[in-house]
Formats: structure tokens, C-alpha cells, sequence
């Protein structure tokens, strides 16, 4: 199933609130980061 356009944006919208209140880094690519020494994590979604 893919995404309409406005369905995307939503759902961008949505991760980016969501990452924020967890003090989590998303980045427009669709990757979710953050640094805690001495580990990396990631994930793309």
C-alpha cells in the first residue's frame, strides 16, 4: 500500500512529535537517531 501525499505528511508530522517528546532525532530521509555514549542508535521507517 503506498502513501498519498497528504497521507505522508501526517504520518511525517506525527513521527516528528513523537520523536520529539522522546528526545529523538528524525531526519526527512525517514531516519530516527539518537547518540547515547557510547552507542548509536537507528532506525528507518
Amino acid at each position: 500500500m503506498r502513501l498519498t501525499s497528504q497521507q505522508h505528511k501526517a504520518l511525517y508530522q506525527a513521527m516528528k512529535a513523537a520523536a520529539k517528546r522522546r528526545k529523538i532525532k528524525l531526519s526527512p530521509q525517514h531516519d530516527l537517531y539518537k547518540k547515547v555514549d557510547p552507542y548509536f542508535y537507528h532506525a528507518f521507517w
